[in-house]
C-alpha cells in the first residue's frame, strides 16, 4: 500500500506504524504540486478531506474516486535529519512519511497540506503534495501522563509529558536515544539537537520529558513499543541529579519489608544471590531474602554487597515493591569494603586545591566532568577531566581504557598522603559515564601554552603542520608553528593517511594543554594532547605551487617585514654554510637566513638556490627568523 522511501523507513516500521492501527503514513516522492491544477480536477472543494479522522474513516464517502485532501495543522515534531514529521490538526496527530529533502519547517509551525488520496485506499497518491507554512507558532503544552496511561491508544501521536528514569544514553550523530524507566516500564526517547547543543550527565537522572508520544501495537509480534520523540534538549529537565535522593529512607530488615508494617521507601542492605539486569534482583540479609523488580542493567557479581532502595506499597493485603534501584560497595585490593555515595561531590578546582596541600591520610571525594583526553600509551595511564571550573589530570592506572574522549563520567578519585606536591589524583571506581560533548575550546597560542597558564585545559591552537612523524599504530606528533613559536601535539587515532593532508596547512587544532619532559625527568616542556584526527580542522590546504610568491631579500624575511604568517616566502642567494644536520645558511647581498630543507639532501657549499618556504622564529632568545620546511629548486 506504501511506497517508503524514506532511508529510515525501517526504524518507523519497526515503531509498528501501520494505517490500520491509527497512524498516518503518507510516502511520496515529489513535494511539487500545482494548486490551481488540483483544483481544477476537484473543483468541488466540498468534498475535500480536511482532518486525519476522516482520512482514516474506512467508510468514507467516495473512496472509489481520488479525493482532495486539503489539511491545516500544527507541526508537533520535525527532525530534517531523520525525515521525520509529526502534524496535529486539532484533534488528532499523524505521522507524516516525506522525501528526505529538507524542509523549512520549525516545531510549532501551522502549515497546510495538500494531497490526494489512492483510490479504495486509506492512503495518499505520493505524486502531488504540498506542504506549505502558514504562520510560525509554539507547541501547545504537553498533557502531564503516567504509568498507567502509558498503553492508551489515544495518547497516540499526542504531545504528553511524562517523568522517569535515565537509564541508558546513546549519541546518534545529533541525536540522544535514552532507554527511559517510567514506574516498571522503559521507553526508548529519542532527541534531536542542533549541532554542538550541549547536554549533561543524563544516566541515572531523574528527568522530565515533553515530546511526541507513539504507542503502537506491532503486527509482527503483538508487542507494543512505546517510544518519544523531543524537539531539542529544552523538552528535557533535570529534576534529581543522581539516585542519592532515593537513599535518604531509614535503613530496615529484609523480614520488615516483608511484615508488611513498612509503607513508602526504605532501604536494605545485604548480599546479592542472584541478578537478572534490567529484570529482577534477589537479595538476603541475616533476617530473609526477597526478589524485586529491577531496571538497572549493570551485572552484579553473587554474594557483593549492595545498598537497595525500594519503594513499598500494600493494598488488598498483598506486597509490591516498585521503583527499586541499589548502589555498590567499593572493594579494595584488600576486600575491604566502603560507601562511595558518602563522600563529597567537589568543583574540580576545588580538587586541584587539595592536590597542591599536603595531607596526613588519603582523601576521597566525587566529581563529575567530561572527558577532554586519554593517554594510556605511557608508564602511568591518565585522562583529563574538566567542569566549568578548571581541568585536572589523573591517574587511570585502575581504569585504563575504560572511558573514551568527550564522555561524561562521575568518578569516585583518591588522593594519596605525602609531601610531594602537586600530587595528581587516582582514579578508584567510575560511578556513572554517559555520552557527552567537548566542551568550548579556549584560544591560545604557542607562546601562552608555554606560560603555564592553561594547564590541563581543553585549548585551541591554529598554526602551519611543519612536521608529521608517526610514534605508533595510529598515534602521530604533529609540529604546529604560529606567529609566537612552535608546538609539538600529540595525535590519537591518526592514521598515516592523513600525513599528506595535514602537512604545510593551516590548521586549528584541539586539544588538552599538558607538559611532557623527557627520559631523564628534563626538558619539560608544553604538549598538546589531541583526542583524534576529528579535532583538526583545515582551514587552508596546502599550496600547489610552492614559488608562486614574488621573490624577497633574505634580509626582509630574516627581519620580518616581508613576513605573513601561513603564507611561504621565496628567496635566492648562495649556500654559506652547512650544518651536521643538514640544514644550512643562504645569503644575498642583503643578508644570510637559516633553512631547514624538507626530506632534501643538503646542498653544497657555494652552490646557488631559490628556496621558498615558511618564516619562523629561531628556538634561540635572539628571535631570529628561519626559513623552515623549505624547498629548493
Amino acid at each position: 500500500m506504501f511506497k517508503l522511501s524514506r532511508k529510515f523507513s525501517h526504524y518507523l516500521q519497526s515503531m509498528g506504524i501501520f494505517p490500520w492501527k491509527c497512524a498516518l503514513i503518507f510516502s511520496f516522492t515529489t513535494l511539487h504540486v500545482d494548486l490551481v491544477h488540483a483544483q481544477e480536477k476537484d473543483p468541488d472543494e466540498a468534498t475535500a478531506i480536511t482532518s486525519f479522522n476522516e482520512l482514516w474513516n474506512p467508510a468514507q464517502v467516495d473512496a472509489d474516486k481520488a479525493r482532495l485532501i486539503r489539511l491545516e495543522g500544527q507541526v508537533l515534531y520535525y527532525d530534517p535529519s531523520w525525515a521525520m514529521l509529526w502534524v496535529h490538526d486539532g484533534e488528532l496527530g499523524g505521522y507524516i512519511d516525506y522525501a528526505s529533502d529538507e524542509l523549512d519547517l520549525r516545531a510549532g509551525d501551522r502549515i497546510e497540506l495538500l494531497a490526494r488520496t489512492i483510490p479504495n485506499q486509506i492512503s495518499t497518491d505520493g505524486t502531488e503534495i504540498e506542504i506549505t507554512v502558514k504562520s510560525p507558532g509554539t507547541l501547545p503544552e504537553a498533557a502531564p501522563i503516567t504509568e498507567s496511561q502509558l498503553y492508551d491508544s489515544a495518547l497516540n501521536n499526542q504531545r504528553v509529558q511524562l517523568e522517569g528514569w535515565a537509564q541508558t544514553v546513546e549519541q546518534i550523530d545529533n541525536h540522544l536515544q535514552l532507554q527511559v524507566i517510567v514506574g516498571s516500564e522503559q521507553i526508548e526517547v529519542t532527541i534531536s539537537r542542533e549541532a554542538n547543543e550541549p547536554f549533561p550527565l543524563l544516566e541515572k537522572t531523574l528527568i522530565q520529558i515533553d515530546g511526541v508520544f507513539t504507542n503502537v501495537e506491532r503486527i509482527q509480534d503483538g508487542q507494543t513499543p512505546i517510544k518519544m520523540f523531543l524537539s531539542g534538549m529544552n523538552h528535557l529537565r533535570v529534576i534529581h541529579d543522581s539516585l542519592d535522593h532515593l537513599f535518604d529512607a531509614g535503613s530496615v530488615s529484609i523480614s520488615d519489608l516483608l511484615s508488611g508494617e513498612i509503607q513508602g521507601r526504605a532501604i536494605v542492605e545485604g548480599q546479592v544471590t542472584s541478578h537478572d539486569p534490567g529484570s529482577s534482583l534477589t537479595l538476603k540479609d541475616v533476617t530473609g531474602e526477597i526478589t524485586v523488580p529491577i531496571w538497572q542493567f549493570g551485572n552484579k557479581t553473587l554474594n557483593s554487597t549492595i545498598q537497595l532502595s525500594v519503594l513499598v506499597e500494600k493494598s488488598d493485603n498483598r506486597i509490591r515493591f516498585k521503583d527499586c534501584v541499589y548502589r555498590d560497595y567499593l572493594v579494595d585490593q584488600v576486600g575491604l569494603q566502603s560507601r562511595p555515595w558518602e563522600q563529597p561531590v567537589l568543583r574540580l578546582d576545588e580538587v586541584s586545591q587539595l592536590c597542591s596541600s599536603q595531607n596526613k591520610s588519603p582523601i576521597l571525594m566525587r566529581a563529575i566532568g567530561v572527558v577532554t583526553a586519554t593517554d594510556y600509551s605511557g608508564a602511568s595511564d591518565m585522562f583529563f577531566l574538566q567542569d566549568n571550573t578548571k581541568g585536572i589530570q589523573i591517574d587511570a592506572s585502575e581504569g585504563k581504557g575504560l572511558l573514551t574522549d568527550a564522555s561524561w563520567v562521575e568518578v569516585l578519585l583518591e588522593i594519596e598522603e605525602g609531601s610531594h606536591l602537586p600530587k595528581i589524583p587516582k582514579l578508584k571506581t567510575i560511578l556513572r559515564k554517559s555520552p557527552g560533548l567537548f566542551p568550548e575550546p579556549i584560544a591560545v597560542s604557542s607562546r601562552t601554552m608555554a606560560l603555564g597558564t592553561f594547564q590541563d585545559q581543553f585549548v585551541e591552537i591554529m598554526g602551519l603542520v611543519t612536521h608529521y612523524t608517526k610514534l605508533g599504530d595510529s598515534v602521530a606528533e604533529l609540529q604546529i608553528q604560529d606567529s609566537t613559536g612552535i608546538l609539538k601535539c600529540r595525535v590519537n587515532e591518526a592514521p598515516e593517511a592523513f600525513k599528506a593532508i595535514w602537512l604545510e596547512s593551516l590548521c586549528r587544532v584541539r586539544g588538552v594543554c599538558r607538559r611532557v619532559s623527557d627520559v631523564q625527568g628534563n626538558n619539560n616542556s608544553p604538549e598538546l594532547l589531541v583526542a583524534d584526527s576529528s579535532q583538526i580542522y583545515i582551514e587552508r590546504p596546502p599550496s600547489e605551487f610552492p614559488f608562486a610568491s614574488n621573490l624577497s631579500r633574505i634580509k626582509d624575511v630574516r627581519d620580518g617585514l616581508k613576513f605573513t604568517f601561513g603564507q611561504r616566502s621565496v628567496v635566492q642567494g648562495i649556500v654559506t654554510y652547512i650544518a651536521n644536520s643538514g640544514d644550512f645558511y643562504l645569503a644575498d647581498p642583503s643578508g644570510a637566513i637559516h633553512v631547514t630543507l624538507k626530506g632534501e639532501d643538503a646542498p653544497e657549499v657555494g652552490s646557488s638556490l631559490k628556496v621558498s618556504g615558511f618564516p619562523g622564529r629561531q628556538r634561540k632568545t635572539n628571535g631570529a627568523r628561519t626559513c623552515s620546511e623549505g624547498t629548493r629548486r
